[in-house]
């Protein structure tokens, strides 16, 4: 609808009133008329400025907050919904206090002018009723633009409401109106199909229909009566626009009312997918949203606001961005005093400079803080018990970085567990259930856990993974025909999934958190259209813990009755901290069940009518449900320097194992992720790393330097990145042999009282045993062994000293041939990486083993871990040092005299025990590598010495890394020998059944910190040059909507092939970044990568086409283009091919645009307009026109006279009145030298005089 169509009365610009108010210290502004640049129709807006001066004055300028929505500037929020208003903070209670709006006294005594706008269409402003969309937020924008030009402003606009104006927030900060500085969208969402409209692709039509009746379409512009609507009671209905005044400018029809509105009810019933005209209006990009950001979610918003919330933070790009969770009712909270002090810091920060807690100082205020719902005797829509018994704990990100995925299995018996059962090779077992359910008549199946076995927190994103099927309900069950209320005919059957998690107490009754309305909600929900099931896994959105949908028309898979469809329902995010002996259920049905309320999925258009089953498959161990949980995952140690190598598989195929890498909290399976030579990939589709160890060194280089190109790339992260939780790790080697030995001087001291002989001259060491080498995580089983109780007795069984030994250890990559002798200068060549080991030990059964001189045996042979990760020497190299020496120098045997200083590691080690039933670690040990007297360099060395030969997969272990410390024991028989003098009987400090050992190294804030000595990149030899072929003169334009076309010519002047596999790229801007900006900070948006996998030959040229389209705002930009290529060596590039300035630019409007033709015709009304004044007024009355004379004489023609009688016109507008002196005009007003002018008379002229 154009705004030709829109009608409306006559707009005035006389409403405009003034009111001070000295007893609230503020002028009240009523119906201030804010112009449009793109409509000659204003909105509406009351307006707030503090009266009196204050230190925040600044000459009668003060910061605004601004909202602008549907629910009526004028409605008191006593009259929108007393109940609430009842309940509402009295601090936050005033005569001017709106629905879900901060209240003026209270902000204006804080120093802020407080802008509350009619939404257009609504209230008292004019135009069409379009809410939330694309339309209304322009004008949105507009307002904010000029609250910031307005002489009462210092320039910074703020954003500050609740839900719908919460809502409205992200949208329009996504466009960066001029003067917004910060935003606070408290339980909003931020997506309209996903949050609000269609969950999982099914209509929530009840509470929309609600909605709309109440509190928008009752206060739509020129409805009549709405001084006088009632409504039925707000306690029974909720809130509703009553209290309203009447449309100023007039009344309008009922058919003009229809014309001016788009009904969101019909809407979103008539559209389904997000690429229908409807939804996509209303599409924008969170990334855009640059201004700061304090976004509110409550974990009760469980049906419409809590996912955008939490996802608008997690996408927006803003520099400075802060997640709240909270609990309690929608409406109260906001005015809780903590919480308005909370939003006054944020504001006060970033829109008066005054930043008392840190907004603006990056890592001073934790960016995420949520409330952790604890306990069993809380309730619900009790407001002092929840504030009194839920905390607050503040977190560094979301999701929390040290989330453990977890799974929960279901089986056909109603059981949901970590184990689940095998059900390979039984019959298939189904759970059915009936399609269609309501509120009224659920039908549904639930899992339940077991009690859990000790206080479990679940905190972060829910994903269900589940097989499902639809069976018609009998042989002769038809497709009922068409009715009015069924006009959607699908062609197939569907299945709509609801799903639920619950908490049960000990006593098995259900524990129900604060909804929305303060009714009783459960944990979480979700919801799925199973032919909507298709996940865009390329989408930089999709992620483990949540499955992306782009909900298209396109993507719409076929379901067909009998057949079994695996699919992932994203679950909306929740916390809880479940208590011993509690359970989790899991509820899946066919509707709405307990706790949706008025967010009911009841459309007779949208959900089909038809006699199915829905049946549940839970054979397979393959219809699981996925929780998150809260321990370390240690994402920060792996970054592109510290790319390690691993032997990994997926949990769903554990056989099929290959050569992977991890960044992050993803693995990469090294072999998929491009074109490599044959030697390498060969070692690469190895099950183990023996193959890849014993590749020359060379060739493992280029694989790193390949790895650190390729997983720079946005294409190969979204392709081949493999969450850590769905990957199953593996002992990385195929171990030949095992040497531990002894490094650390401090650890022979404390367990010895006196350094061998031997130690001094060279390490010494002992044999392990291979065979019971175990990746980590692997449970060790307390060993059984030989020794003394008390004295003499001599007894067997299970040791009751069982011990840890924190080391490390290198694996050999580089044999040897038998009988050589590896040098000192050449044993880094050898060395293919290092691993962290925990060598266990018993020590009753080693003290007496190692009496009067025995061997260990028994005591060490029962269990060794080895960390999964190996890392590269060359990630290490950045934190090479001197180790520690042995005084005097001079006694190391000679061939271990090493002219390499820096010859050691400056790592740190960790080791800490969690005791079985704590849930807090204890840390026993903090020392460092570089302690050891003994480096890696000669351990390879000595085990050569004698000609030994060493194979790729050898394992040399460093024995216990210690240090001088009281805190750097490297193991618990230290502890004791400190504690009891050396006697080692301390056996209350041993490790009991249950307990758990956990050890950590780190190099920096984590291994493989970027180097500033980074050895020199091979070159690529190829000639590069790219092109905008629509370029002009005045350079590069990317216009909005129009397809950019880059032409990048390559010349290959390597002496063999190279294979273009990616191009990608991004746009930067152009302002200068502040110093200590993050890697990135610069990058607006970027460019999809093309694959394109070309080779080139040797002296050929090729041109590769690079396409792009923008929908982004005009500005200057830096275009950058790279392309990932690699020669015949194997060897991968990432070269840039373009850099250069570009400006973004909307498209050319065509003069047959409808808008233009209507300027025009507008125009060229007002200009003959004006010429016509002008000619009526003076020319007509200055240049009177004379009379023509008819000519006389034969031949003239006769004019025949016609009167024409004119019905005389009523008022003052009437042309016949006629003056006292007959005259059919009023002349008093025309001056009298026009109307007494000269009488002209003839003169003769100057001629001859007659004779």
């Amino acid at each position: 609808m154009t705004l030709v169509d829109i009608k409306t009365a006559p707009i005035r610009d006389d409403l405009h009133q003034v009111f001070p108010d000295r007893e609230n210290n503020l002028t009240f502004h009523k119906n201030v008329s804010i112009p449009l640049k793109h409509s000659p129709l204003p909105i509406r807006a009351n307006i707030y400025i503090p009266l009196s001066q204050s230190p925040d004055d600044q000459e009668g300028k003060y910061p605004v907050l601004v909202t602008y929505g549907p629910y009526g500037k004028d409605i008191p929020y006593a009259s929108f919904h007393p109940a609430s208003f009842a309940q509402v903070n009295p601090e936050h209670k005033s005569k001017y206090s709106a629905w879900e709006t901060p209240d003026p006294v209270y902000w204006c005594r804080q120093g802020y002018v407080v802008v509350r706008a009619d939404e257009r269409g609504l209230g008292q402003s004019p135009g069409l009723l379009d809410t939330m969309s694309r339309g209304t937020s322009d004008c949105f924008f507009e307002v904010i633009e000029w609250c910031a030009e307005q002489e009462w402003s210092t320039g910074k606009v703020g954003l500050l409401g609740v839900s719908y104006y919460a809502g409205s927030q992200w949208r329009v900060a996504a466009r960066n109106p001029k003067g917004l500085a910060a935003i606070v969208p408290w339980e909003g969402m931020s997506d309209y199909y996903r949050d609000r409209c269609r969950h999982g692709g099914i209509l929530s039509n009840k509470f929309i229909s609600l909605w709309y009746q109440r509190q928008v379409l009752i206060n739509q512009y020129g409805l009549p009566g709405r001084s006088t609507l009632k409504l039925p009671s707000a306690s029974n209905y909720g809130p509703g626009a009553t209290g309203q005044e009447d449309t100023i400018e007039g009344d309008l029809p009922p058919d003009v009312l229809l014309a001016n509105r788009r009904d969101q009810t019909v809407d979103n019933e008539a559209n389904y997918f997000l690429d229908d005209d409807y939804y996509a209006s209303k599409d924008y990009q969170l990334e855009d949203i640059r201004v700061p950001l304090l976004s509110v979610a409550n974990w009760g918003g469980i049906l419409l606001h809590l996912r955008g919330n939490i996802l608008g933070y997690t996408h927006a790009g803003s520099e400075f961005k802060y997640l709240r969770c909270i609990t309690g009712r929608h409406d109260l909270p906001f005015y809780y005093k903590e919480e308005v002090e909370i939003q006054k810091s944020f504001l006060d920060a970033f829109l008066k400079g005054n930043d008392m807690a840190g907004w603006t100082k990056p890592g001073q205020m934790p960016p995420v803080t949520m409330t952790i719902r604890k306990g069993d005797n809380v309730g619900y829509n009790d407001a002092e018990k929840e504030r009194a018994a839920y905390e607050k704990r503040a977190e560094n990100e979301w999701p929390i970085a040290r989330t453990e995925y977890k799974i929960f299995f279901l089986d056909a018996d109603g059981g949901l567990s970590e184990d689940g059962k095998d059900d390979r090779g039984k019959e298939k077992r189904t759970v059915t259930y009936q399609a269609l359910g309501t509120l009224d008549t659920p039908q549904a199946v639930q899992f339940t856990t077991g009690p859990f076995e000790e206080e479990t927190e679940i905190t972060g994103h829910i994903v269900a993974h589940v097989n499902v099927s639809v069976t018609p309900a009998s042989s002769t069950s038809d497709e009922p025909p068409p009715t009015p209320q069924n006009t959607r005919k699908r062609q197939s059957p569907d299945i709509d999934l609801f799903l639920t998690l619950r908490r049960f107490s000990v006593n098995n009754t259900e524990i129900y958190y604060t909804g929305t309305a303060g009714d009783p909600v459960p944990l979480c929900k979700g919801w799925l259209r199973v032919s909507n099931r298709k996940v865009n896994t390329k989408s930089k959105y999709n992620k483990p813990w949540l499955p992306h949908r782009e909900y298209r028309s396109t993507d719409v898979l076929q379901v067909k009755a009998g057949e079994v469809y695996d699919v992932d329902v994203e679950m909306w995010p929740t916390n809880v901290v479940v208590g011993k002996g509690e359970r989790i259920v899991f509820e899946v049905s066919s509707g709405d069940t307990q706790g949706s309320g008025v967010f009911q999925h009841c459309s007779e258009v949208d959900r089909y009518v038809c006699g199915f089953l829905f049946l549940l498959p839970c054979s397979f161990q393959k219809s699981v449900i996925a929780f998150f949980g809260t321990t370390m995952t240690y994402d920060e140690h792996f970054s592109l320097d510290n790319l390690p190598y691993g032997i990994a598989s997926t949990i769903t195929d554990p056989h099929q194992r290959g050569v992977a890498t991890r960044l992050a909290n993803n693995v990469f399976l090294i072999a998929d992720l491009t074109k490599w030579s044959p030697p390498i990939l060969e070692a690469l589709a190895q099950p183990t790393l023996n193959r890849l160890a014993g590749l020359p060194k060379k060739g493992r280089s280029t694989i790193r330097e390949a790895l650190r190109t390729l997983l720079t790339q946005e294409e190969i992260l979204e392709e081949f990145a493999i969450p850590i939780h769905k990957i199953r790790l593996h002992l990385p080697f195929t171990l030949k042999g095992f040497t531990s030995f002894a490094s650390s001087q401090a650890h022979v001291l404390r367990t010895k009282g006196s350094l061998p002989r031997a130690f001094l001259h060279m390490p010494t060491g002992q044999e392990g045993r291979v065979s019971t080498v175990v990746p980590s995580g692997t449970g060790i089983v307390r060993p059984h062994g030989h020794f003394l109780d008390g004295e003499d007795s001599l007894v067997f069984g299970p040791t009751q000293a069982l011990d840890f030994e924190l080391q490390m250890g290198c694996i050999i990559g580089k044999s040897t041939r038998l009988g050589q002798v590896v040098e000192l200068d050449k044993a880094d060549e050898h060395t293919f990486g290092l691993v962290l080991i925990n060598d266990w030990t018993a020590r009753d059964v080693e003290r007496f083993e190692t009496s009067d001189g025995g061997s260990p045996l028994n005591c060490k042979s029962f269990g060794t871990t080895m960390s999964p990760w190996v890392v590269p020497l060359e990630a290490l190299e950045p934190f090479a040092c001197e180790p520690a020496s042995i005084a005097p120098d001079t006694q190391r045997a000679v061939d271990l005299r090493d002219a390499k200083k820096r010859s050691s590691y400056n790592i740190q080690v960790t080791a800490e025990i969690i005791r079985k039933g704590d849930k807090s670690s204890t840390t026993v040990c903090k020392s460092n590598l570089r302690n050891l007297s003994w480096t890696f360099r000669d351990l390879v060395v000595q085990q050569s010495v004698n000609g030994c030969k060493l194979r790729a997969g050898d394992l040399l272990t460093t024995g216990v890394i210690s240090g001088e410390g009281d805190d750097a024991h490297g193991c618990l028989l230290e502890k004791v020998c400190s504690k009891d003098g050396g006697t080692g009987k301390a056996e209350d400090m041993w490790l009991k059944d249950g307990d758990e050992v956990r050890l950590t190294v780190t190099a920096g804030p984590g291994v493989g910190e970027t180097s500033t000595d980074a050895p020199p990149q091979a070159e690529l030899k190829a000639d590069i040059a790219t092109s905008f072929p629509e370029a002009d003169i005045f350079g590069v334009k990317l216009v909005n909507g129009k397809i950019t076309k880059a032409l990048i010519d390559i010349e290959n002047k390597e002496d063999g092939p190279i294979d273009i596999a990616f191009v990608g790229g991004a746009l930067r801007t152009t302002q200068q970044l502040p110093e200590g900006s993050p890697v990135g900070a610069d990058i607006i948006r970027n460019l999809t990568a093309v694959r394109y996998d070309l080779s080139i030959p040797a002296g050929a040229k090729e041109s590769l086409p690079f396409n792009f389209v923008l929908d982004m705002n005009p500005q200057d930009v830096i275009v950058d283009l790279s392309a990932v290529i690699t020669n015949s060596a194997g060897q991968i590039f990432q070269v840039p091919v373009h850099s250069g300035p570009a400006s973004i630019v909307e498209a050319p409007t065509s003069i047959f645009d409808p808008q233009i033709i209507f300027l025009y015709l507008f125009l060229s009304g007002l200009f003959g307009s004006v010429l016509y004044f002008v000619y009526k007024t003076w020319i007509e009355a200055l240049f009177p026109k004379t009379a023509r004379r008819t000519p006389a004489g034969p031949g003239a023609k006769k004019v025949k006279k016609t009167t024409i009688e004119v019905e005389p016109l009523s008022g003052s507008e009437s042309a016949s009145a006629t003056g006292v002196d007959g005259k059919s005009y009023d002349e008093s007003w025309i001056p009298s030298h026009h109307i007494n002018r000269p009488i002209a008379k003839r003169s003769k002229s100057a001629g001859k005089a007659k004779q």
